[in-house]
C-alpha cells in the first residue's frame, strides 16, 4: 500500500515537472515569435525602399496583379513568362534575361499572392489561374498569339492554356518545366500538408528570416547590388503566402485534371533543362564536383552527366513535337547564365 502511494506521489511530481517544462517551452516559443514578429515588421519597413514594382499594377476581379511589360511592343513574337509556385522574386530575377531578349515583346505576370501582386484567399484551380493570367496579359498586350515560357510547375498552366485556347499558343518553351504526368503518383495531402499551413503563419511572423539559405545569392555575378536587395526584400516579405498555399493544395488535382486531357501533340515545345554535371558549372560548384569525384573514385560505370536528365529525355522520346536541350547550369536556369538561355530561346524562335 505504501509503495503504491509512493508511486502515485512520484507520478504526480513527474507530471507536474513535465507540465512545467511544457509550459516553459510554450512561453519561450511565444516570446520568440513575438520578438521575431517585431523584428520582421521593423525590417519590412526598412525594405520598403526596394519594393517598388518594376511593372504596372492591373486590377483583375477587384485585386491588384503585377505585370511586367517590356521589349519591342511591335514584335511579331510575344513571350509570356509563367513562374513556378513558391517563387517570389522572378519579376526581378528575370531582368538580365529580359535585357537579352529585348527584340521581342516580353510579358511577365505575378500570379495573385506572388511577388508584388496582392495576396488574398484566391482560388487556385488551374482554370481560375489561367483566366487571371490571360486577363492580366490582355490588359497590357494587343497581340493574340503567344509563346509561353514556363518554369517548373508553371508548365501546368501552359498545358491548360494550350488545351483551352490552342489558337493563342504558338509554342511552349520550358525552363526546368514540369508536366502533368510527373504528379500522377503523388498524394494530395502529402504534397501539401498541415506543415504548409503553419509555414504561412511563420513567414508572416518573420521566423523564416533566421534561415539564411532561403535568400537568393548571386554566385555568377549576374545581378547588381540594387537588384539583389530587391530580390531579397521580395523573398523576405512573400516567401510563402496564403495564395501560394492555396496553389500547393490544388497542384496535384490540377495536374491530374490535365492528365485526363492527354498530351498537346499539336503544340511545338522546346524544353531546356539544367545539368550541373556539365562543364563549366561542374567545376564551379564544389558539391556537384564532390559527387562526381566520389562516383569516379568508386570505379563505377555511372555517367553522372548522361543520367541526370535521363527521365526527361526518355519520356519525351514518345512525343515528336518536343525538343529537349540540356545546359550547364544549376537548377534555376535564369540566374546562372541568362545570356546563354536567351541565345537558345532566340535560336529556337528563329
Amino acid at each position: 500500500m505504501k509503495s503504491a502511494k509512493k508511486r502515485k506521489r512520484y507520478g504526480g511530481v513527474i507530471l507536474k515537472v513535465l507540465f512545467a517544462i511544457f509550459g516553459a517551452l510554450v512561453a519561450t516559443l511565444i516570446i520568440m515569435l513575438v520578438a521575431s514578429c517585431v523584428r520582421h515588421k521593423k525590417l519590412l519597413k526598412e525594405e520598403e525602399q526596394y519594393m517598388t514594382p518594376p511593372g504596372t499594377m492591373v486590377e483583375i476581379d477587384g485585386h491588384k496583379i503585377h505585370v511586367v511589360h517590356e521589349g519591342d511592343f511591335e514584335s511579331d513574337t510575344t513571350l509570356v513568362f509563367i513562374h513556378s509556385n513558391k517563387t517570389a522574386d522572378d519579376s526581378i530575377a528575370l531582368e538580365p534575361l529580359f535585357d537579352n531578349l529585348s527584340k521581342y515583346e516580353l510579358v511577365y505576370i505575378d500570379r495573385s499572392g506572388v511577388g508584388f501582386s496582392e495576396d488574398y484567399d484566391a482560388s487556385k484551380d488551374i482554370d481560375s489561374m489561367l483566366e487571371e493570367t490571360r486577363a492580366a496579359l490582355k490588359a497590357v498586350s494587343d497581340n493574340d498569339k503567344y509563346t509561353l515560357v514556363a518554369t517548373k510547375s508553371g508548365g501546368l498552366l501552359a498545358f491548360d492554356w494550350a488545351f483551352k485556347y490552342p489558337e493563342e499558343v504558338e509554342s511552349i518553351i520550358g525552363l526546368e518545366m514540369y508536366f502533368p504526368e510527373q504528379y500522377k503518383d503523388i498524394d494530395d495531402d502529402k504534397y501539401c500538408s498541415f506543415g504548409n499551413r503553419i509555414l504561412v503563419g511563420l513567414v508572416k511572423a518573420g521566423a523564416h528570416r533566421f534561415a539564411k539559405n532561403i535568400f537568393p545569392t548571386d554566385e555568377s555575378s549576374v545581378y547588381t547590388t540594387e537588384q539583389m536587395h530587391r530580390r531579397n526584400a521580395l523573398v523576405a516579405k512573400n516567401l510563402y503566402t496564403k495564395a501560394m498555399y492555396n496553389e500547393d493544395k490544388e497542384v496535384v488535382k490540377n495536374a491530374k485534371k490535365l492528365i485526363d486531357y492527354g498530351w498537346p501533340e499539336d503544340v511545338k515545345m522546346y524544353l531546356i533543362y539544367a545539368n550541373p554535371f556539365m562543364d563549366p558549372y561542374l567545376h564551379e560548384n564544389e558539391s556537384f564536383l564532390d559527387i562526381y569525384n566520389q562516383v569516379a573514385e568508386q570505379g563505377e560505370e555511372y555517367d553522372c552527366e548522361a543520367s541526370y536528365n535521363s527521365y526527361y529525355r526518355d519520356y519525351m522520346k514518345d512525343h515528336a513535337n518536343v525538343t529537349v536541350e540540356e545546359v550547364s547550369s544549376p537548377e534555376r536556369l535564369i540566374v546562372y547564365n541568362p545570356q546563354k538561355i536567351s541565345e537558345l530561346i532566340e535560336n529556337y524562335i528563329n
